[in-house]
């Protein structure tokens, strides 16, 4: 589709990158922007893979890199700034959409008041995760729930589309025009920037989001020891307290367990066992504090 762009963040993988780009190319995507800040090493892996898909003759692919570790915010800002299409599918490197997601462009076509539309994912672990879900602050703190009176669903060919909602995972297609509102806050290099990005969006914006129930991304999380240092090291822990001290909160709740459970399985009663009511009133342990 013409008028549809995937933009792939790419960081130390470059064999994701190839079945990144192998599954937008299925699904009908044949414009294609890669943006790279791993290490210098790495570079020249991801090049060849570039040039390879280059060779298909209706495939339009540009590759960008930036200084080693110049963040995932910054790197999405960079490449929607060169997007020229209405929209674009957000990828990071491991995802791998089926052939049939671009379907989800047709419910941002009937509702123009909606910024994105969602897939979910596969784990490793086989699991499904919808990850989508409302954001409030009450007492200091961010919390995960999920809002059952204002939601509606929608079949559009044979997809279940479940929306409003105020947090989308990052596999999501975009409408493009949604970025000359709000761009991602840069000092975010992993983690918390996607809780940043959605609650600016909630309360700086009139865009709605929304997410599809039955398709689904693979979610390749195998990583080296030396990107486990950069995904959940000392970046990810200094932007959770950057998150925390920017909203001026306490923590967040529940915790990403619980909200998988919570999200997929749709259950109000599961939201009562987490003692909602009282959350405030002692201390978790599924707390991010600051």
């Amino acid at each position: 589709m013409n008028d549809i762009t995937g933009n792939i963040k790419a960081f130390m993988r470059p064999e994701c990158v190839d079945k990144c780009i192998s599954s937008a190319y299925n699904s009908g995507i044949r414009k294609i922007n890669v943006g790279y800040d791993g290490p210098k090493h790495l570079e020249d892996e991801h090049k060849q893979i570039i040039e390879k898909w280059r060779d298909i003759g209706d495939l339009e692919i540009n590759f960008y890199t930036f200084e080693f570790n110049y963040g995932l915010s910054a790197v999405r800002n960079k490449l929607q700034e060169v997007t020229d299409t209405k929209y674009f599918f957000q990828l990071d490197d491991d995802n791998y959409i089926p052939k049939n997601a671009l379907v989800i462009k047709k419910f941002l076509e009937k509702y123009n008041n909606y910024g994105a539309v969602s897939i979910g994912w596969i784990t490793p672990y086989l699991m499904l995760e919808i990850d989508a879900y409302d954001l409030k602050i009450e007492n200091d703190y961010l919390v995960r729930w999920y809002k059952s009176s204002n939601k509606f669903l929608e079949m559009i060919d044979g997809i279940v589309f479940m929306a409003p909602f105020d947090f989308i995972p990052n596999c999501a297609m975009w409408r493009t025009s949604v970025f000359d509102e709000i761009k991602w806050d840069e000092k975010f290099k992993i983690n918390r920037e996607h809780e940043d990005f959605m609650l600016r969006l909630k309360l700086e914006t009139k865009w709605k989001l929304a997410t599809a129930l039955n398709l689904f991304a693979i979610h390749d999380q195998k990583r080296s020891k030396s990107m486990t240092k950069y995904r959940v090291g000392k970046e990810y822990r200094k932007s959770v307290r950057y998150f925390l001290k920017k909203w001026n909160l306490n923590g967040i709740y529940p915790s990403s367990y619980n909200v998988r459970l919570l999200t997929f399985e749709r259950n109000l009663r599961y939201l009562k066992e987490l003692d909602y009511e009282d959350l405030f009133e002692k201390k978790r342990e599924n707390i991010y504090y600051q």
